[in-house]
């Protein structure tokens, strides 16, 4: 064997082969990929709404004071407000004690501000399955949530159907958990 067989390499036709299986395995792989990364997303924004929610009502229990949580159109802002009427949380949300346990406050000062969470990814839509209430989950100093918090936030990919939509559900003791998005918090 001379040294110039020993140092031979991949032919054009042999990589062009190698490519073409790559490519078609690549192809295969994508959608489901994107299904991935999908649910990986919708799980992050269920956590972190629904670990805002207990956020929320520890707050109102060790600092025996009501806790209110609403939407915030403008969570960058140096002073968040809330954003009043229903409306779609995605936009994001904020935390903040409230000693009247009212949710008139729209305004907390800067030292009543609990937490602020930005916006979520704008392809999902976070929205309470109620329709006559404004979107404000109140909590007494006793961890409870006023009746009409009670229900559900319905969690969608841009308003497809997938197995990987959530509803968050809470109730009037102040409970919170994810079910699929076909099921009924009540």
């Amino acid at each position: 064997m001379t040294s110039a067989q020993s140092l031979r390499g991949v032919t054009l036709l042999e990589l062009m082969v190698a490519l073409a299986i790559v490519a078609t395995l690549a192809t295969m792989a994508a959608p489901s990929f994107q299904n991935f990364l999908i649910r990986n997303s919708t799980a992050a924004i269920a956590n972190e709404f629904t670990g805002s929610v207990l956020r929320a009502r520890n707050a109102a229990v060790s600092r025996n004071m009501c806790t209110v949580m609403c939407r915030s159109n403008d969570t960058e802002a140096a002073t968040p407000q809330c954003a009043g009427a229903k409306g779609d949380w995605q936009s994001g949300w904020m935390i903040f004690l409230n000693r009247g346990c009212d949710a008139i406050v729209t305004a907390p000062a800067l030292d009543q501000i609990v937490d602020v969470v930005s916006a979520t990814k704008p392809e999902f839509s976070l929205a309470s399955d109620k329709t006559t209430t404004t979107d404000y989950i109140v909590f007494s100093p006793t961890g409870y949530s006023r009746a009409s918090n009670a229900g559900g936030y319905g969690l969608r990919y841009r308003d497809e159907t997938r197995a990987s939509n959530r509803r968050i559900c809470l109730n009037a003791l102040g409970q919170v958990f994810t079910i699929d998005f076909t099921g009924s918090c009540l």
